[in-house]
C-alpha cells in the first residue's frame, strides 16, 4: 500500500472476537476491483481468477452490484404478458 501511495489510519478497534481493520487498505482496493469487474459484466469465474479468490463464497462477499447493473439485468427479461 505504501508503494502505491495509499496511507490509512487504523479503523475502530473491535471488541471481542475479530480483528481491527484499517479504514482503507488492501481489501478495500480488492473489493473495489472485484465490484468494478462485476459491474462491467465480467463473468464470476474470470473475476475469481484475476483477484486470486479460490472460494466462491468468499468471492461473493467481495462482489457488490450497483443499481444500474441490476436494472440492465432486469431489462433483459421478456414481458410476462
Amino acid at each position: 500500500m505504501q508503494s502505491a501511495g495509499v496511507y490509512s489510519d487504523r479503523g475502530v478497534e473491535k471488541k471481542g472476537k475479530g480483528r481491527q481493520f484499517r479504514t482503507l487498505g488492501f481489501h478495500s482496493l480488492r473489493h473495489t476491483f472485484v465490484c468494478e469487474l462485476a459491474n462491467a459484466s465480467v463473468p464470476a469465474d474470470v473475476r475469481r481468477q484475476i483477484s486470486g479468490h479460490n472460494d466462491e463464497k468468499i468471492h461473493e462477499r467481495y462482489t457488490h452490484l450497483d443499481v444500474e447493473t441490476k436494472r440492465r439485468a432486469l431489462s433483459r427479461l421478456r414481458p410476462l404478458i
